[in-house]
């Protein structure tokens, strides 16, 4: 059992994965105390990772090291560390945040360090009203884009309700934005399918994004162990065609799915004969046929006509 973002788990959540695991499993739980941000508004509580990390038949292995922000940063992390520690005003407030600190990664890391631009940190003493502090953010972000006028930039929020109204200080502002807040997973799941559709019309000879265009397809059924040998194949073959246009747009003599039904029924007729053969084009084959060893018959017909991708006339009924 692997567990990511560990130290967001709720205990109901962590009593699950353990009665998952079991007694002789293994489960390996990855999370930073230190990161936690569900606490707040669920019932997630990073103590429970601490707790579980103090246990006798727990073997903890800190890993420090970050190649995810510059020198600067990770210092003035280190620091809220020491502070929040030992100086908070708040007692109860003061193991929030733990050791281990953060670690550059060393020089032959392939992750490297960010260059460091102490330049780059900000810090903004007044106190923000809700109000404020969403122009504040819009403020920075015209005057930002400005000046990287190729780039783009993610403002992201904790709530999506706050969003709503940083979106329409955007909107209000005239800086272009794409908003996502109230979007549903099966939402965005088709703009990627149709993205993906829409790259491979750019380029209509890339057999691969062909390939991809199958795939999300059919995802939704990509799971069922019936039929993922069944995609694998199409999707294989698919990304291999070497002149896609004779699949896509076939015309007399360039007809890859019909040359490949004609090498299926010549192939039948050499190893059943001529009376099996006819057996076979009607579309009833017996399982114990020797066609059904063919090469052909099974990638062509119960293949292809299973994931829907051959034409009628080409389709085999079992």
């Amino acid at each position: 059992m692997l567990e990511d973002e560990a130290q967001d788990s709720s205990l109901l959540q962590q009593e699950i994965l353990e009665n998952l695991t079991g007694p002789s499993g293994t489960w390996v739980r990855v999370g930073d105390p230190n990161q936690a941000i569900y606490e707040t508004f669920t019932t997630a509580d990073p103590e429970n990772l601490r707790g579980f990390l103090r246990r006798e038949d727990v073997i903890s292995l800190p890993m420090p090291e970050s190649g995810r922000s510059s020198a600067s940063i990770i210092e003035l992390a280190n620091h809220l560390i020491d502070w929040t520690m030992a100086d908070h005003p708040r007692p109860k407030v003061q193991n929030a945040l733990s050791l281990p600190y953060i670690v550059q990664t060393p020089p032959d890391d392939p992750q490297p360090n960010p260059p460091d631009r102490p330049d780059q940190i900000h810090f903004r003493p007044e106190k923000f009203k809700p109000a404020q502090e969403i122009q504040a953010i819009v403020r920075s972000v015209k005057s930002w884009l400005k000046q990287n006028p190729t780039r783009t930039v993610a403002i992201l929020d904790a709530r999506n309700k706050r969003g709503v109204d940083i979106a329409n200080a955007l909107r209000r502002a005239d800086v272009p934005y794409v908003e996502l807040l109230n979007s549903t997973a099966a939402t965005r799941s088709t703009a990627g399918v149709l993205g993906n559709v829409l790259k491979y019309l750019a380029r209509p000879e890339d057999a691969r994004q062909l390939a991809t265009v199958f795939h999300v397809w059919k995802r939704h059924e990509w799971d069922l162990e019936d039929l993922q040998p069944i995609f694998q194949h199409v999707e294989t073959t698919l990304q291999n065609l070497a002149h896609l246009e004779d699949y896509l747009w076939p015309r007399p003599g360039r007809d890859w799915l019909e040359e490949a039904v004609t090498r299926g029924r010549e192939e039948a007729r050499t190893r059943g004969g001529e009376e099996k053969n006819s057996e076979w084009l009607e579309g009833e084959p017996d399982e114990a046929s020797p066609h059904r060893s063919s090469p052909h018959f099974s990638p062509i017909f119960a293949l292809w006509s299973a994931a829907g991708m051959g034409p009628p006339s080409c389709r085999l009924t079992n």
